[in-house]
């Protein structure tokens, strides 16, 4: 399982939050005359908290409509988030998110207090509504305001910064079946995230543990694509290669697997990756080489068979098959002293190749007297 990569800069936001206004709403019309204007008056000229609050609590249980409650609320907001009340400013968070749901510096604040209470429901349902809120902003039009300025500025990282939280949900689930389905919500809904490419290929990998017929479906559907999964394009090359059909594709998905193997992935270890990287361009390299060696293409299969050889040795059977095919390739290119040596370790090494090896050796001994 790869390690939590967390990239979103917390500080940051935290920052532009702690920099802004606590309240984003002009004060309400105190020269109204009606009766939940004395109500207005007192709160708004009230310096004694617990009083203030009551009377909050008073005008947003009488008069949950009226113009003036998103202002109450905000205050109500503050004075719970002071007073440490997190699940009275949750319910009334809950209240403006519903009044304004592009508001995601409160949505962003809610999240920062479920997380708080470690509740891990709580924590997912405000990722959620923040990530929501992030997109609403990011995907409507410019707003020529301060706020909408701030908002604008925000917006992205609290989109980062929620993908970072689905990412290591999905991380730390252990079952299989919810693993999959939170995946699939993943890269449906952030096609753009930094961690989509890291999901993907746990997708891919987690199908082939449960379905491996249903994993090579997934991956040939991703290499029609794009090819840009390495685990993907080797997957569907050694079926091809096993199936024997569509060599050209083999060998052009092997070259792109090698060729994917120069630049590192982001969010694993450099010991992970040069274990990835030797596995793959040795399985890679064997493609190759094995169908240069059916097209007598016997240069490049000595040279990619070669590549291959040092990541083929835990495997008996194509260790055997490598090390023969090597012998035959530089046999017929002409390098008899190599040919020699590669039949010599095959015919040493138990594997489906060792008698012929030796059969091997003693045709090319005759007819080279002098690499005896």
């Amino acid at each position: 399982m790869p390690p939590i990569q967390r990239v979103f800069h917390g500080a940051l936001v935290t920052a532009l939050i702690a920099g802004s206004c606590a309240a984003q709403r002009d004060a309400p019309n105190l020269s109204r005359t009606d009766a939940q204007s004395v109500l207005l008056h007192q709160i708004r000229w009230e310096s004694e908290r617990t009083k203030k609050l009551a009377h909050m609590e008073a005008f947003s249980a009488q008069y949950p409509k009226d113009e003036a409650i998103a202002w109450v609320y905000e205050q109500m907001y503050a004075l719970y988030v002071d007073e440490n009340l997190v699940d009275k400013a949750l319910v009334v968070g809950d209240k403006l998110m519903t009044i304004d749901q592009e508001d995601v510096e409160l949505a962003y604040k809610n999240l920062k207090l479920a997380e708080g209470k470690k509740d891990p429901l709580l924590i997912k349902r405000w990722a959620e509504t923040a990530s929501a809120a992030a997109r609403c902003v990011m995907a409507g039009p410019p707003q020529n305001t301060p706020l909408g300025a701030r908002r604008l500025e925000l917006a992205p990282q609290v989109a980062a910064y929620t993908e970072y939280l689905e990412y290591a949900d999905i991380l730390r689930t252990t079952t299989r079946a919810k693993r999959l389905d939170l995946m699939a919500t993943f890269l449906e809904c952030n096609p753009k995230s930094i961690y989509w490419a890291a999901v993907q290929r746990l997708h891919l990998s987690t199908w082939r543990e449960i379905d491996p017929a249903k994993a090579l479906a997934i991956a040939e559907k991703m290499v029609e694509k794009e090819q840009t999964n390495e685990d993907a394009l080797i997957m569907v090359a050694e079926h091809y290669m096993l199936r024997e059909r569509e060599l050209d594709k083999v060998v052009s998905y092997s070259e792109k697997v090698i060729a994917l193997m120069d630049t590192k992935l982001e969010g694993i270890t450099d010991a992970e990756w040069a274990k990835k990287k030797g596995a793959l361009t040795g399985r890679a390299s064997w493609l190759i080489g094995s169908i240069a060696m059916q097209q007598s293409r016997f240069s490049q299969a000595d040279r990619s068979l070669r590549t291959a050889l040092p990541y083929l040795r835990g495997d008996a059977r194509l260790t055997s098959a490598a090390l023969f095919y090597l012998g035959w390739a530089n046999y017929k290119i002409g390098n008899i002293t190599d040919a020699l040596r590669y039949n010599q370790e095959c015919a040493r090494f138990k594997g489906p190749y060792q008698e012929q090896a030796v059969k091997n050796l003693s045709v090319i001994r005759s007819e080279n007297p002098s690499h005896q």
